[in-house]
């Protein structure tokens, strides 16, 4: 019987990585943001490419209309 190393982490970000829609998860601690992920469909939408956002830590809030900001923030304090 085969035993078979399934990654999960590698098995998402693939995943995530051919989709057609634009993904994104922001990874914060103590409101300072760690790590951004971006699927690769993100430049059609945004016009910044994955690595803009690697990059840039703070890109993607700054793409937000400014009267959301404050209801987005709360979400990263929670």
């Amino acid at each position: 019987m085969a035993t078979y190393h399934f990654d999960s982490e590698h098995f998402f970000v693939n995943l995530l990585e051919n989709l057609h829609e634009y993904i994104y998860s922001v990874k914060y601690e103590n409101g300072v943001p760690l790590h951004t992920f971006h699927s690769k469909s993100c430049s059609k939408i945004t016009g910044y490419d994955p690595e803009d956002f690697e990059a840039d830590e703070n890109l993607w809030i700054r793409m937000i209309h400014e009267e959301d900001v404050l209801e987005v923030k709360k979400f990263i304090d929670d």
